[in-house]
């Protein structure tokens, strides 16, 4: 079976691994916008199409965790996928505070 999945371009991971770095301005500082879910759960499936943009996302590191914070007003807690979060996010490279 064909992987249909988006994969990013090269200029995509190094901007999403330089906001992952550590420091003042790595990825506990500041969201991603979340564009698609592409996971199991029902609820956060059923928002893909309703808007651009269907919630935020945002890593801890010293968790090891994403938190979502969703259209719909909930907040999920995804550890961070073997894969990467880009294999159940789909995420704009756009910072909230620059």
């Amino acid at each position: 079976m064909k992987n249909t999945q988006t994969q990013f371009t090269t200029a995509e991971r190094k901007l999403i691994d330089n906001f992952c770095a550590d420091g003042a301005r790595g990825k506990e500082f500041g969201l991603l916008k979340v564009r698609k879910y592409r996971g199991f759960n029902s609820a956060l499936l059923a928002l893909n199409g309703t808007t651009k943009t269907i919630g935020t996302a945002q890593y801890i590191k010293r968790e090891g965790v994403w938190y979502f914070d969703a259209i719909n007003g909930e907040r999920y807690r995804i550890p961070e996928p073997a894969e990467g979060i880009d294999s159940v996010l789909e995420m704009e490279f756009k910072r909230n505070d620059v």
